[in-house]
């Protein structure tokens, strides 16, 4: 929900600003898929191709982080890893911080990746 209230969801297939086809909240159409720019989607499918998108940074939070968080800093982790991929956040401030149990420092960590 959070990732969300930051995302523009779009029910339409459209181009982005670097020509690339999307849909929902910044699915991007691979070829194969039966989404075409232009092309009207449901709410709840564009909420399925979301979870779906974002298992893998859920997955590396869940595999990554070794200190207990809560569902508001699980949520602005899963964000930051969605954005800036698994690699850079396995080398990062933010996670190290966390998984030292200084969540100030890692918050202030965030910033370094706006």
């Amino acid at each position: 929900a959070l990732m969300i209230s930051f995302e523009k969801e779009v029910l339409k297939g459209y181009l982005d600003p670097s020509g690339i086809p999307t849909v929902g909240i910044g699915h991007v159409i691979l070829p194969g898929e039966p989404y075409k720019v232009g092309q009207a989607i449901t709410r709840e499918e564009s909420r399925k191709l979301f979870k779906k998108d974002t298992k893998w940074a859920i997955d590396a939070v869940n595999r990554l982080v070794t200190r207990p968080v809560n569902q508001n800093q699980f949520d602005a982790l899963v964000s930051l890893v969605f954005n800036i991929g698994e690699k850079a956040f396995s080398r990062s401030t933010v996670l190290r911080e966390t998984n030292h149990g200084r969540f100030a420092k890692a918050a202030k960590g965030f910033a370094l990746w706006n």
